[in-house]
């Protein structure tokens, strides 16, 4: 049975400091539940075309200007949503988890404030915008105990297989390793429509920095992954942890 993806509602940050060993904790992470999945991506898809029409409205200003270029616009509308974007963070880094561990989000991305030690959620109704108008669905943080026995690759795995199959996120496209260090493993998997959820991709990403592993999931709609993976690695390999003392 194909379950609705519920990948970032509180509960399953729960399953997974369960399921994993020397894993967060047994606290409950507090807060909202968050939007429906069908609605949810309803409204992800409809900010999508805002972008899109966005771009369109920069050209509705100067855009006789702009329009010249592509002559007529013929080809104007597919030349206003481009292919690649560089990577763009926020130019001042967000403190989450108290004033303990620092990130520079997706541009467009924020954290409300939250006393949860464990998860850090970032989720709008109709996603975030952000990089060369890509929708940020949402942004999870996740803080657990280094384990050495364990590598980041190893780490990934466990969490695919312990919070997303579990959720609904199964039979997804897993891409091969973007990044492969000691300290960082990221990966993207991308799932088809169905089931009441729509299609996504999810930027998996473990980060190891002194004691503490994160592992940070971005997820988005596959037309704007393409766009949006320089910021998601980015956004990813920015994690530290603030100076004590």
């Amino acid at each position: 049975m194909k379950l609705t993806r519920t990948i970032l509602a509180p509960a399953t940050v729960l399953g997974l400091c369960i399921g994993l060993s020397g894993a967060c904790g047994s606290k409950k992470p507090p807060g909202t539940n968050p939007p429906g999945e069908t609605g949810g991506g309803d409204g992800g898809s409809a900010s999508g075309s805002d972008g899109d029409g966005g771009s369109v409205s920069d050209g509705d200003g100067g855009d006789g200007g702009s329009a010249s270029n592509g002559d007529g616009g013929d080809g104007g509308d597919g030349g206003d949503r481009p292919t690649t974007c560089d990577a763009k963070v926020a130019d001042t880094p967000t403190l989450i988890f108290g004033d303990l561990v620092m990130l520079r989000p997706p541009v467009g991305v924020e954290f409300p404030p939250s006393d949860d030690p464990f998860t850090a959620l970032a989720v709008m109704s109709s996603g975030f915008l952000s990089a060369c108008d890509g929708n940020v669905k949402r942004v999870i943080i996740t803080k657990y105990e280094r384990d050495k026995k364990r590598k980041p690759a190893k780490l990934v795995e466990e969490f695919i297989k312990a919070s997303l199959e579990p959720q609904g996120y199964t039979g997804g496209k897993k891409s091969g390793p973007y990044v492969d260090t000691d300290t960082d493993h990221h990966i993207s998997l991308e799932y088809g429509a169905g089931g009441g959820s729509e299609a996504a991709v999810l930027y998996v990403a473990v980060s190891r920095r002194k004691d503490v592993d994160f592992v940070l999931v971005f997820e988005t709609v596959p037309e704007d992954f393409g766009l949006l993976k320089p910021t998601f690695e980015e956004s990813a390999k920015s994690i530290l942890l603030v100076p004590q003392g």
